[in-house]
């Protein structure tokens, strides 16, 4: 994998270098172009690709070029259609990676035509089969992940068209959470439905399903990268009152900050400077869920406090949807 930081002006403007592997493992390329400085880490197969000048300055001149539309994006449009961009290129840019790290692609370059392709992409397959498999798993989730800023950019355009339809929470939930149990799983985050199958068929949801994807889909990365691990998410849903919640022990929410944290470039106070992040979950959160009629509330439990071994502050919060 590629990694990458710009600075313009001692102004970091784009970067993945929060997980940068360990210096013995990566090959640094500084590059300054057009009075952008970029730094460029490459790891693994991209080690090698970055030790070729072409291939190093090519790739220096892709992603100032990057930053150069995010920015045309914020002066002709606004920030949060800048950031949604941002979100979608980092995205497709993650899914790239992945099908790298299955197939790396100078394993094809020497291949005389596509049956030849077929064959070394075969033994790869059956050769690291483990490799394979989680590969796949994550290619599923990048895609999610692209789709859901698809919807943002829609949404955030206007072009954005409702398309409402019934549905049985418990299925629709469980095909939006999916995608993300790997994640959960690296932080050893426990995911506990509690929502009746037969309950959930017997009174179907009405709600467009996109929409409601796109809104779940940054409350669970929000839920991957706040709660505190080795305790588990709660995800249910009360047919009567036709409202789904997700209770964790996540980053302390001061009583302040309960309707601040919906507005656009807010992050909480006990958030870490370093955590990933820009502010714009749950900002995006709430403008698809005007779309489809719903509300969110955010309850924070202050009674519940606790301490991680960095010291930063946990309590169990709880996010209520409610569909009007």
């Amino acid at each position: 994998m590629i990694f990458f930081k710009i600075i313009n002006k001692n102004e970091v403007l784009f970067s993945n270098l929060n997980s940068t592997p360990r210096e013995a493992s990566v090959r640094k390329v500084y590059r300054n172009i057009n009075g952008y400085d970029i730094e460029l880490w490459g790891s693994d197969y991209d080690y090698k690709i970055l030790g070729n000048k072409h291939i190093a300055d090519k790739t220096a001149e892709a992603y100032i070029k990057i930053v150069q539309f995010k920015e045309g994006l914020q002066n002709e449009y606004g920030k949060e259609y800048a950031i949604a961009s941002h979100n979608l290129i980092t995205a497709h840019s993650l899914l790239q990676d992945t099908i790298e790290k299955i197939i790396p692609e100078f394993t094809l370059v020497n291949a005389e035509n596509y049956y030849e392709q077929v064959n070394i992409v075969k033994n790869i397959l059956i050769k690291d089969q483990q490799t394979a498999s989680e590969g796949f798993l994550s290619i599923i989730k990048r895609s999610v992940d692209i789709q859901a800023q698809i919807e943002g950019l829609k949404i955030l355009s206007g072009t954005k068209q409702i398309n409402i339809g019934k549905h049985n929470i418990d299925k629709a939930l469980k095909n939006i959470v999916h995608p993300f149990y790997d994640d959960f799983n690296k932080r050893n985050i426990e995911i506990k439905y509690h929502i009746d199958f037969d309950d959930a068929d017997d009174n179907p949801l009405e709600t467009d399903y996109k929409i409601l994807n796109m809104a779940l889909h940054h409350i669970l990365n929000n839920a991957i990268k706040y709660t505190l691990p080795y305790t588990p998410l709660h995800i249910g849903f009360d047919s009567k009152t036709r409202t789904l919640y997700f209770e964790m022990m996540s980053v302390k929410i001061e009583n302040d900050e309960i309707d601040k944290i919906i507005e656009l470039g807010y992050r909480g106070r006990n958030i870490d400077k370093n955590d990933p992040g820009e502010g714009v979950g749950m900002y995006m959160v709430k403008k698809a869920l005007d779309l489809i009629n719903a509300t969110i509330k955010i309850e924070s439990d202050h009674n519940t406090e606790t301490k991680d071994i960095f010291n930063k502050k946990y309590t169990k919060n709880k996010f209520l949807i409610n569909f009007i």
